[in-house]
């Protein structure tokens, strides 16, 4: 499943709201949404999507946090972000759409794993209709999560329908990550759980390949919104337009036909992904077929040793 994200933090426009706004004449597809933003109302809840995914807005949180470290003196600190905001949002969340949530998470509120769990399984019983993700953030002091500590707790993982990592969180290398998403795959299905694994921030046209070959099963981020998708790349915007649009094209008529295409793009990799589980022929990637076959072998390589 590919979900595009939406985000007061793009960067892609000054108004987040604009970017859903545009795009609900071709988007079908499930999406994301931060809590944050619903909250403070600055991006609109995407009414055209059947399922919605409501992050707990730790990433916009974690910008705020940023832009003060930073020194920035613009009035960019945002918002007060507490559990209790995110349990607002999640209590006057309302059908016919469904919604996933995702356990909460802020950048000055590190927890240990079993303590995320703790906190996670305590967020949700008021909506006993949401659909629950849990998303494993890195021990308090760490930078990334410790693959060893994911396995020792994944029995009680499991009993979350779906389970989140961060895409920056995984490792230092693309390797590392991909090995901690096949260590996690591979202890769910040594319990014979089929628990989706959902990434966040792998929503380009190498990445979500990379992590699907792993295990990973959902995949989002605002990769879409920043960059051009073309020949199995992303690419900057200008450059995007030069490849793939008519160069006299005014700069915000050109941003929404690349958000456009990007979404097709992004459809015509699902239906790969799809292609590649019933033959596993790595022709399906097209231009990146070979990149992801080597990658596929020097997975299974490192892995085994």
């Amino acid at each position: 499943m590919l979900v595009p994200s939406f985000s007061s933090k793009s960067g892609a426009t000054s108004q987040g709201e604009v970017e859903v706004d545009r795009l609900g004449e071709v988007v079908t597809c499930p999406v994301l949404i931060s809590a944050y933003d619903i909250f403070y109302k600055l991006v609109q809840l995407p009414s055209y999507a059947d399922t919605v995914f409501i992050d707990s807005g730790g990433y916009e949180a974690l910008k705020d946090v940023q832009a003060v470290r930073g020194g920035d003196k613009t009035g960019a600190e945002g918002h007060p972000w507490t559990e209790e905001n995110y349990q607002t949002v999640l209590t006057e969340l309302r059908y016919p759409q469904i919604f996933v949530a995702v356990s909460f998470d802020h950048p000055n509120q590190p927890l240990s794993l079993p303590e995320q769990i703790d906190r996670a399984e305590r967020l949700f019983p008021a909506r006993t209709d949401l659909i629950r993700e849990f998303l494993i953030k890195p021990e308090p002091m760490e930078d990334f999560v410790e693959p060893n500590a994911i396995i020792g707790h994944v029995d009680c993982l499991a009993k979350f329908p779906i389970i989140g990592l961060t895409d920056k969180e995984l490792g230092g290398t693309m390797m590392e990550r991909l090995m901690c998403v096949a260590k996690l795959r591979r202890a769910l299905d040594t319990l014979g759980v089929e628990t989706p694994i959902h990434i966040f921030g792998s929503l380009d046209p190498l990445s979500a390949p990379l992590y699907f070959l792993a295990g990973a099963d959902v995949f989002d981020g605002l990769a879409w919104l920043r960059y051009g998708f073309s020949g199995g790349r992303a690419i900057y915007p200008q450059n995007f337009e030069a490849v793939e649009l008519d160069l006299h094209q005014r700069p915000d008529g050109g941003r929404i036909a690349m958000w456009h295409k990007n979404y097709f793009a992004l459809t015509k990799l699902e239906d790969e992904m799809k292609r590649f589980l019933k033959g596993h022929d790595f022709n399906c990637f097209g231009p990146n077929g070979d990149i992801l076959k080597n990658a596929w072998t020097n997975l299974d390589e490192n892995m085994e040793s």
